[in-house]
């Protein structure tokens, strides 16, 4: 049985509690700065009230507790210093962060690392990176790789088109910062909030756009043999517009912590809500043009007694998949580890990958 610390009990750290909790493989520990609310049936799962941003109060917690893979579900900016800890400490490190520089730090600790260290294990980066590798493998060569995931509520009359599904933070973080992409067998940091196209999906009129962070490690992986590969967000029509005109011509983008008061204040949270994947990789299969695609639609469901949002459950079980993949088998490796390590067989397959099969 492996011990496992959850730090961040938010939406996704409580699913992802719940989920380990259930199964006997797992002993599990929900960490977060407030009091954990209590689950709806009362189950017995352990929880700890505790600031993770003091790296000597976290270090002596993983000792006394003996911690041997800790999930961060806290806001991007706080997994550096997790990440740091979970090195010096010689635990298992797994974050759900977007965020380049994270992960590029994160990357640089793993290569002295004591056990294994997997950033991005969410949804965008995360679900989506294994299933770009999956079709990969369909095709003798791929030209072009493109991955767009949107999470969105069912129906919006709000004017920004939006409703708040996830952090806040990680929004901004998306929305404003560079875009990693190969263009022309060439790497480029696009801007984010560009190259709008209209996609139409599942029966629904939406838009893509460049946002940061979600193509993950898909460049370092592919980028000497695809020459196209790129990341988008999905929306309703018209949001990146209304996004570029608040962020450019109103300059907010330099001033985040304005932007994120504005966006938490006027942005409805929403439960309801419904997460689309959509993936393609073209290229050519038996001297053949071809092209294969992944699209998918995921619903808000009732589990364990609370609507759990899309959002969460695919970052969630996602998460929740590749850990359990890494940790049961025999031997674990003390480094970095990948999205693209996974098959996407032998994700559907475990126990928690299991949430992520059934179409919408």
């Amino acid at each position: 049985m492996d011990k496992v610390m959850i730090l961040g009990a938010g939406h996704v750290g409580r699913l992802l509690a719940r989920l380990l909790h259930e199964s006997p493989s797992y002993d599990v520990v929900l960490v977060d700065v407030h009091n954990v609310l209590p689950f709806a049936d009362g189950v017995n799962l352990k929880t700890m009230n505790l600031d993770a941003r003091d790296p000597d109060v976290l270090a002596q917690v993983f000792q006394d507790e003996k911690i041997q893979a800790v999930v961060s579900c806290l806001p991007y900016f706080l997994n550096i210093a997790v990440a740091k800890v979970a090195h010096a400490s010689g635990v298992a490190y797994f974050d759900l962060t977007e965020d380049v520089a994270t992960t590029n730090l994160v990357k640089g600790l793993a290569q002295t690392a004591k056990a294994p260290m997997m950033p991005q294990c969410g949804l965008a980066p995360g679900l989506v990176n294994i299933i770009a590798a999956d079709l990969v493998k369909k095709l003798d060569e791929v030209e072009t790789l493109e991955l767009c995931v949107g999470a969105l509520p069912d129906s919006s009359s709000h004017p920004l088109k939006y409703a708040l599904t996830w952090s806040v933070d990680g929004l901004i973080n998306e929305y404003c910062n560079p875009c990693p992409a190969m263009v022309g067998g060439v790497y480029r940091e696009l801007p984010p909030l560009e190259g709008v196209k209209d996609i139409h999906l599942l029966n629904l009129q939406l838009e893509s756009f460049h946002t940061s962070g979600g193509v993950g490690t898909l460049i370092d992986t592919y980028g000497k043999t695809i020459p196209n590969i790129a990341y988008k967000t999905l929306r309703y029509p018209g949001h990146a517009a209304l996004m570029r005109f608040l962020l450019t011509d109103l300059n907010m983008r330099d001033d985040r912590e304005t932007l994120k008061r504005i966006l938490s204040g006027v942005l409805p949270e929403n439960t309801d809500d419904c997460v689309y994947i959509y993936v393609s990789a073209k290229g050519m299969k038996q001297g053949k043009s071809a092209e294969v695609v992944f699209i998918n639609k995921y619903h808000s469901l009732m589990l364990f007694g609370e609507r759990i949002p899309a959002i969460a459950i695919t970052t969630a079980a996602s998460c929740a998949a590749v850990m359990d993949l890494l940790l049961q088998q025999g031997t674990k490796p003390n480094r970095l580890v990948t999205q693209e390590e996974f098959t996407l067989s032998d994700l559907f397959a475990n126990q928690f990958g299991s949430y992520l099969k059934s179409e919408g």
